[in-house]
């Protein structure tokens, strides 16, 4: 699974993609995470399996054009908790965003 974090400038999701690549990492699980800007994501939507957002991006939830290429492209979309984040938490949003996973394929098997 190939996971894009974006915050303002991709720094600050930065680290939490790190923790969650360590996360990833040592429990075997199949998962590619990197960390852009907002300014990049677009361009990059296409690439992805799943698109996280910070928390103070949470305005990035209510853009049209933004919301109709997630859908368009089949992209798990996912805020990260406020909590989660500024813990670096990289376990919690890695259980979470599998979580997320597990559902849309099973609906997609319904």
């Amino acid at each position: 699974m190939k996971v894009l974090l974006f915050c303002g400038g991709g720094c600050s999701s930065g680290f939490v993609a790190s923790a969650m690549r360590k996360y990833a990492k040592k429990n075997h699980m199949d998962m590619d995470v990197i960390a852009r800007g907002e300014g990049e994501v677009m361009a990059m939507i296409q690439q992805v399996d799943a698109l996280l957002v910070s928390p103070h991006f949470s305005h990035a939830l209510d853009d049209p054009a933004f919301c109709r290429a997630v859908q368009e492209n089949d992209v798990i979309f996912m805020q990260i908790d406020s909590t989660d984040y500024a813990m670096l938490d990289g376990e919690a949003v890695c259980k979470k965003l599998w979580k997320k996973m597990e559902e849309k394929n099973h609906a997609k098997n319904i």
